[in-house]
């Protein structure tokens, strides 16, 4: 039998068992588990044929079609298949490597999930995101791969003087005090669970599982920017920007735009580079509609959303930061140590989803967090109401 038969076959002994209100007897489950195997080794078999079109300088090839009729041998080109072009459909990197282990369920083709299947989205790459109007903390941080271990040790400094003079020939040297404290910065799991979901509605919409995949993906991520800002240390929450001693605090000052540039000018006076200002969509707004002058031209840019920035700091806009604050600094001396990256698991044996036909999926990742240089950071207050959270 071809795929589409070993499959039309699976489905059969499903439908027989599903009809019958019963589970797979001992035969039929020998059965699908021998039709099963039959199918992996026809998509080992197309996976290595791709191989061998690459290696032969085929690029054109594309995959191998299993139920295609057959066609003339030639180079480059497997004996009784057919090479036809393969099928896919922009999407992100998340998107991507679902579709990548995943095909079937990615482009929802096949009648039905694996009983338990999992994939690995990469890790971020820690580049501030100039040109994103919205998006995540994470994309100002530095991420670090952390590939054992619980947690993250470090060392954060506590106290910063300049000590450097000019000095005559054979006098004693000036003496630098550097105070630093150790950190332990245990790993944290941010996870979320989204059951119920039926079997059928995953067959009958291609677009679901990509659907559900950037939901659960971005509901981890908002809560791993709330930990990064907002975590006050206690039970499984990471220490955030907002909790962690020694970090810059501009009061208000005039209006939002004036105290944003005093609190890039104290990180500077620090010695250190504005790399990114974390604020809320709505205060971000604010600050562009501002006039300059008496009722004169916005401040902001018009122009469309991309490169955004205030003062010519890269921006980004953050939904989960508080009304009325602000982050800013060099966001790269704050540290994301990447444990387990951000990994989606679905699966149908979980309670009684497989009697319902109906899917349980699970997105979950695990990092620890911390500052080494706080002073690199200032908090702000863009109005002269707002109070800091654990004040």
């Amino acid at each position: 039998m071809n795929r589409a038969q070993l499959i039309a076959a699976m489905k059969a002994i499903t439908d027989r068992a599903q009809a019958a209100g019963r589970d797979f007897t001992a035969a039929e489950q020998a059965e699908l588990k021998a039709h099963m195997d039959a199918v992996k080794a026809i998509d080992g078999s197309k996976a290595i044929a791709d191989g061998v079109a690459a290696f032969l300088g085929d690029s054109d090839a594309g995959t191998l079609d299993a139920d295609a009729a057959p066609a003339p041998s030639a180079a480059g080109v497997s004996r009784g298949k057919a090479i036809v072009a393969q099928k896919s459909r922009p999407v992100g990197d998340w998107s991507a490597a679902f579709a990548k282990q995943h095909p079937g369920v990615a482009e929802g083709k096949a009648f039905t999930l694996p009983s338990s299947a999992t994939f690995t989205v990469p890790a971020p790459t820690p580049i501030v995101a100039a040109a994103a109007p919205v998006g995540h903390v994470l994309d100002a941080l530095t991420v670090i791969e952390l590939d054992r271990g619980n947690g993250a040790n470090y060392l954060r400094q506590a106290q910063r003087e300049n000590a450097a003079q000019p000095v005559a020939p054979k006098a004693l040297k000036p003496l630098k005090n550097v105070e630093m404290e150790r950190v332990d910065a245990p790993a944290r799991t941010i996870a979320v669970v989204l059951d119920g979901i039926p079997r059928q509605d995953i067959a009958d919409y291609p677009d679901l599982t990509t659907f559900l995949d950037y939901e659960l993906k971005a509901d981890v991520l908002n809560e791993l920017d709330h930990q990064i800002l907002l975590g006050d240390g206690t039970g499984e929450n990471f220490e955030g920007i907002f909790y962690t001693d020694g970090v810059l605090v501009q009061d208000y000052a005039v209006d939002p735009s004036a105290t944003i540039r005093r609190a890039m000018a104290r990180v500077e006076a620090k010695g250190y580079a504005n790399t990114a200002l974390l604020i809320g969509p709505e205060d971000f707004a604010g600050v562009e509609l501002e006039r300059d002058g008496a009722g004169g031209q916005y401040r902001g840019n018009v122009a469309p959303a991309r490169g955004r920035n205030v003062w010519g700091v890269p921006t980004i806009a953050i939904p989960t930061m508080p009304a009325g604050l602000a982050v800013v600094g060099d966001l790269r001396q704050a540290i994301l140590w990447m444990r387990e990256q951000m990994e989606v698991r679905a699966t149908d044996v979980a309670g009684e989803d497989f009697r319902r036909n109906q899917y349980m999926f699970r997105a979950e990742l695990r990092a620890a967090f911390g500052i080494p240089v706080p002073p690199a950071l200032s908090l702000i207050k863009l109005n002269n109401t707002v109070t800091l959270p654990g004040a």
